[in-house]
């Protein structure tokens, strides 16, 4: 299990949150990801590379957006709310995908496919 915190502003609480979140099962197939990252209820995404940047696919909505960046948080959380999710579901996930995206981001970076990945494998 890779666990992460979350902080984000509601406006319409105006109040800072944070939580712990996790990502319950992480696997590779090399050119894109697998993860199931546990919020309220588990969401399924799978995470890859384009040539003109990176996509996001929502299992469970059947839909997907593109990424400009994997690090991006706040406009990945703009992308994710407009397309499925509430607001604090779509931090989350913007969240879970900035944890996972130096395993994408590294051009040329031959990676062979996994079947899971632990905190302990992460280099940070």
């Amino acid at each position: 299990m890779i666990k992460f915190d979350c902080k984000h502003y509601f406006e319409w609480i105006d109040d800072k949150k944070s939580w712990q979140c996790a990502i319950s099962r992480l696997t590779f197939f090399g050119s894109h990801l697998e993860m199931v990252i546990q919020t309220c209820e588990p969401v399924t995404v799978i995470v890859g590379k384009t040539s003109s940047g990176f996509f996001a696919f929502f299992k469970s909505q059947y839909t997907g957006i593109d990424l400009k960046s994997l690090f991006n948080i706040k406009d990945n959380i703009h992308q994710i709310s407009s397309v499925c999710f509430d607001e604090e579901k779509a931090v989350t996930v913007a969240f879970a995908i900035e944890r996972i995206g130096y395993l994408l981001s590294k051009p040329g970076h031959k990676r062979k496919p996994i079947k899971s990945v632990q905190d302990d494998d992460l280099p940070f």
